[in-house]
């Protein structure tokens, strides 16, 4: 286990949205867990297979696929096919990577 430790953090309004939902507690669980690992993986297009996602959060089928399409309706990520195989991507749409990006090239 890496001894690394970081801060996943989640806007207000996001938070709000995301509250006033019925299944906030998947929706919270799952879209941390995406922030998480893109932060892991140092980007906002992350890998993120659904077994190991619903594994990791003891989260059943239904539920899982209910909360992460309803994080898609909400315009929060985005489900992307790879042109190679059968892979599948997640990208993250909040504007958190999007300010994160603009930081990166403020300082280049």
């Amino acid at each position: 286990m890496s001894s690394r430790r970081f801060i996943v953090a989640v806007y207000q309004d996001i938070a709000d949205l995301l509250v006033k939902q019925g299944n906030s507690a998947d929706l919270l669980a799952l879209y941390l867990f995406y922030n998480l690992v893109a932060n892991r993986q140092h980007t906002n297009k992350i890998k993120a297979i659904s077994f190991y996602c619903r594994k990791v959060l003891k989260m059943g089928q239904d539920r899982f696929f209910r909360a992460n399409k309803q994080l898609q309706e909400l315009g929060l990520i985005k489900v992307i096919k790879s042109g190679q195989g059968n892979h599948w991507y997640i990208e993250l749409l909040d504007r958190v990577w999007k300010q994160s990006e603009k930081n990166k090239n403020d300082l280049s």
